[in-house]
């Protein structure tokens, strides 16, 4: 499934025929380093999918690669809220692990991000969370 998101959005950017709009760096502590990811806005609601499609990565020693969307989640009855959900792999986590994270979206100074990893791809394991800042 992350292969299909990745090729998705790749497939998206290329269909697009021009450069995506500059990324947000986004800045977060990862297993005990810092990162900055870039993360890249591929398409609107109206790309007859009804989601906004993201593509990220990072040049530093975490080495992240994703892909993934923004959509709501519900909290209850009266509560919901946007989040953006990645999926992918990072260097820190070795080939064998994929990465799964969420962050408050809009991409704002303070929001908060949620990191998980899965060996197997049914279960998930907690890595940590945070407050994220926008470069």
């Amino acid at each position: 499934m992350l292969r299909h998101l990745g090729l998705t959005a790749a497939a998206l950017l290329l269909s697009a025929g021009a450069a995506p709009a500059a990324p947000t760096q986004v800045a977060i502590s990862f297993e005990g380093a810092s990162c900055t990811l870039s993360i890249y806005k591929l398409s609107n609601a109206s790309n007859g999918i009804g989601s906004v499609l993201l593509a990220a990565n990072s040049q530093d020693a975490c080495g992240f690669r994703a892909a993934g969307d923004i959509g709501k989640v519900k909290f209850s009855p009266t509560n919901s809220q946007r989040r953006a959900t990645l999926a992918g792999t990072s260097k820190l986590l070795g080939d064998s692990n994929k990465l799964l994270a969420i962050f408050d979206y809009p991409f704002v100074t303070g929001g908060r991000y949620w990191a998980y990893y899965t060996g197997n791809g049914e279960s998930l394991n907690f890595i940590g969370k945070g407050q994220y800042t926008v470069k």
